[in-house]
């Protein structure tokens, strides 16, 4: 019977895959600060569009979400290892081992995963890992419990979803400009600032020594500073959402975004930290299409301050 019911939901999964590709809901795979429980919430408010790109992919929870754009869709990251994952995903590539009916949540299970280069192999990695980092096994998991059911069902619908989109690995400036029009919209949900403490932690990139040994030039660091990312968002066509957790480098940025003519608000929600469920706040900044005029450089400018929960 079991065997029976495992095959019929097979073929109801390839069946939704053909007909209805958008109907995936759910990110497959968690990543720091990721927006899988926020992705409804957020694809109800970004603007219409004509082209999507997301140059912090991640693991993609608002493209997942979302209906596919008419024109083109696009994921980047600098992270090569969430593209080519990605890319494995519409190929169908590697995914030996990843069957409906999930896998144990085992330390073992998690360090033999670290070793292989295969697309089911990183789906392990990344599902048991603690914030999606890849690095650290998620101990809360039982021994004897068994994950990725549900999603590893629907990985035809993932594929095919993915073969609608344009991968692209490289520094997220670059990918914006490359599709930017006034059609576009950019959603961006940037690294943290270093000084959170959370971006050394977590991201590839980050200040610590395991992230400095991945970041190969200065440049990448410029994703993590909020200036930068509003900078560069402000000379794009096309419309930008930028979502980024409460904290002061970010209000700072903000507060002179607003003064450009970004539409800025905060946004109360409760989100998952990784041990539990928080209230936490998100600030949001939306820009309207056509490009804004520059901010005065940092020698002409006092940084303000912004407190309360809005700036």
């Amino acid at each position: 019977m079991a065997d029976r019911l495992s095959t019929a939901l097979a073929r109801a999964h390839e069946a939704l895959a053909h007909f209805a590709p958008e109907l995936v809901c759910k990110g497959i795979w968690g990543s720091p600060a990721g927006k899988t429980l926020l992705a409804q919430r957020i694809v109800s408010e970004i603007p219409e569009h004509r082209v999507y790109v997301e140059p912090f992919a991640g693991g993609a929870a608002v493209f997942f979400r979302k209906p596919l754009a008419p024109g083109d869709n696009v994921l980047g990251d600098k992270d090569r290892w969430n593209i080519e994952l990605f890319n494995d995903l519409r190929r169908g590539r590697g995914l030996e081992g990843c069957g409906p009916n999930g896998f144990p949540a085992t330390k073992a299970v998690f360090e033999r995963a670290k070793k292989s280069k295969t697309a089911c192999s990183k789906l392990k990695q990344s599902m048991m890992s603690f914030h999606g980092d890849r690095k650290t096994f998620f101990k809360s998991n039982k021994d004897t419990r068994r994950i990725g059911q549900q999603k590893l069902r629907k990985l035809p619908l993932y594929g095919k979803k993915l073969r609608k989109a344009h991968l692209v690995v490289g520094d997220f400036s670059k990918t914006m400009r490359r599709f930017d029009s006034l059609d576009t919209l950019h959603f961006l949900d940037p690294p943290w600032p270093l000084a959170s403490g959370y971006s050394e932690q977590f991201y590839h990139g980050g200040t610590s020594a395991a992230a400095r040994a991945k970041t190969s030039t200065k440049n990448d660091r410029k994703a993590f500073d909020p200036h930068h990312v509003m900078d560069v968002s402000s000379k794009m066509k096309g419309s930008v959402f930028v979502i980024y957790g409460d904290h002061p480098d970010v209000r700072a940025a903000f507060v002179e975004a607003k003064k450009r003519g970004w539409k800025i608000y905060a946004q109360k929600v409760t989100n998952s930290s990784g041990v539990g469920m928080r209230k936490v706040i998100n600030l949001i900044a939306i820009k309207p299409p056509g490009a804004l005029p520059k901010r005065k450089s940092a020698s002409k400018r006092k940084r303000p301050r912004c407190s309360g929960r809005s700036c």
